[in-house]
């Protein structure tokens, strides 16, 4: 979206305003009750989302559960795992509390990784874990054998050959060729069916871990010191969009960022089940959900007491003219990369766009702190 001279005044007044004033614990633009709404409007959403995960996380391992006993009703288990994943793209945007990494923000406790550990995601180790029965008991098990990102893998890889190199024990030892295509089949199902439980156990921690976290996210209170903590913490998790999609979804791909080819396809996201882009779609979803609220108080009625609608305004018309892009889109990575490559560079424009208001105008106008992790990224 095209930036007019004023709005590129504003940013260079907003800025040079936040580099030269410290924060106050309350922003003065914005009523204590409207940020509340926010937060209120954000935990519904989380709330929601993990609800539905779980279902959805048990219906998973149900249809799992079907295939380890009939190959013929993989499809079914196939579908299942899409609908799941659909479901945690959403949390993925609002990654608050428990869910959060440790240290990031007050309440974290990691939980997010042993439901979907991308980009930890590793097939090679999971092969090794088949091949060794590793999946018995996964309650100690690192996370690059557990979650989503394993299953993808177990559900939807193609062929019974691994992904580890030929110079790695497991093929240079016969280990993996000793199976044989039949008991490598079989174990898959096995590992994918351990897996499933797995994930189910850890989707309603996950659910439990929010509505203790809740009240006080809502409230500014423990383990906030203030609603301004709580709002910060909010604001990190959004910044998924201008981090995780923006330079890890969508430029490594395309050979934008962190590639040192024309393109790099093995940096794909979901490599195996083939809706990479679908994925994007519903971050993209999600955050317009938290940041446009309809019935009650979103950060673009946050952003308008402020003194920012336009700022609203631009944020929004980022979106949507990423979700225009991914609606044109009739491919998924790799087959888009190349035919599609005008389209994707255009929606990494867009993204890149959308990091740059947040980083500015959206922190500046609401008083809130960049995310430690977005103080690097220069785009």
């Amino acid at each position: 979206m095209a930036r007019t001279a004023g709005n590129v005044l504003l940013v260079a007044a907003l800025v040079g305003a936040w580099g030269c004033e410290s924060k106050t614990s309350e922003a003065p633009q914005v009523a204590t009750e409207s940020r509340r709404a926010v937060l209120a409007h954000t935990d519904g959403l989380v709330g929601k989302a993990l609800s539905d995960f779980v279902t959805a996380a048990q219906t998973l391992e149900s249809s799992v559960l079907a295939w380890q006993s009939d190959p013929s009703k993989l499809g079914q288990a196939q579908q299942a795992f899409h609908a799941a994943m659909d479901t945690w793209q959403q949390v993925e945007v609002v990654q608050v509390g428990p869910l959060a990494a440790m240290g990031v923000s007050p309440g974290a406790a990691d939980q997010r990784d042993f439901i979907y550990s991308w980009p930890l995601t590793n097939p090679c180790r999971i092969d090794q874990a088949t091949a060794n029965a590793e999946y018995t008991d996964l309650s100690g098990a690192a996370v690059n054998i557990r979650g989503l990102d394993a299953l993808e893998y177990l559900l939807f890889v193609d062929g019974t050959g691994n992904a580890c190199p030929e110079n790695s024990t497991l093929n240079s030892s016969g280990q993996w060729e000793a199976l044989g295509p039949s008991e490598v089949e079989a174990r898959r199902a096995d590992f994918a069916a351990a897996v499933a439980a797995d994930l189910v156990a850890n989707a309603k921690a996950a659910q439990g871990g929010h509505s203790d976290f809740s009240p006080g996210f809502v409230d500014g209170d423990s383990p906030f010191s203030s609603q301004r903590e709580a709002m910060n913490a909010l604001t990190t998790a959004m910044f998924y969009l201008a981090q995780e999609v923006k330079d890890m979804k969508v430029a490594p791909p395309i050979g934008v960022a962190d590639c040192a080819s024309a393109t790099c396809p093995e940096a794909i996201e979901s490599r195996f089940a083939g809706r990479s882009l679908r994925n994007v779609r519903i971050n993209l979803e999600t955050f317009r959900a938290v940041f446009v609220a309809d019935d009650t108080t979103g950060f673009d009625a946050l952003l308008a007491e402020a003194g920012g609608v336009q700022t609203a305004n631009d944020i929004v018309g980022e979106v949507d003219a990423a979700l225009a892009i991914l609606a044109q889109l009739q491919r998924d990575f790799p087959e888009a990369i190349e035919p599609d490559a005008a389209q994707l560079e255009l929606l990494f424009q867009h993204l890149r766009s959308l990091s740059t208001l947040l980083k500015t105008e959206f922190i500046t106008l609401l008083d809130l702190d960049l995310p430690a992790k977005a103080e690097g990224d220069n785009d």
